[in-house]
């Protein structure tokens, strides 16, 4: 499993239908890291982008959730149509229904342009500022230049 990179995090998860119960945001969060973003293999399993293998035992020690709460919650998920399961002997394949509209990629690779601009000025050393950033420090330059001026009369 990669444990680097992000995940996008929509504001409409504050009016899901499971907002109010909190071992669901909690799995369905999990969930959302744990899938790959790219198509990957898995003991001779093909692992394609939005899609995980875990059980629930597993699932149940990583989220603090009991086994129970953990198969009541896919559960939830499944009769809502926000994943699929497949069980095989040892583990389960849960895909993420939608997971591109989720984690949709502007670039490719998992980044936006303004996160690549970010990314390559850390990676030079040097910090670099979103647009909206430039713009409140235009604004700010602008403000501190006419007060200048005017305490210079």
């Amino acid at each position: 499993m990669n444990n680097t990179g992000w995940i996008k995090i929509y504001r409409s998860l504050l009016y899901w239908e499971w907002a109010d119960v909190p071992e669901m945001v909690a799995l369905w969060v999990r969930l959302i890291i744990r899938a790959t973003h790219e198509d990957t293999q898995w003991h001779g399993v093909t692992i394609s982008r939005g899609q995980l293998v875990t059980t629930t035992a597993k699932l149940a020690a990583e989220s603090g959730l009991s086994p129970q709460q953990v198969r009541t919650c896919l559960d939830r998920l499944k009769e809502s149509g926000q994943i699929v399961t497949q069980t095989a002997n040892k583990y389960t394949k849960i895909t993420i229904c939608k997971y591109d509209d989720y984690q949709e990629t502007e670039q490719g690779e998992g980044q936006t342009k303004d996160n690549q601009t970010a990314n390559e000025g850390q990676a030079k050393g040097k910090p670099t500022a979103s647009k909206g950033q430039a713009k409140g420090n235009e604004r700010a330059n602008k403000g501190q230049a006419k007060g200048q001026t005017k305490g210079n009369n």
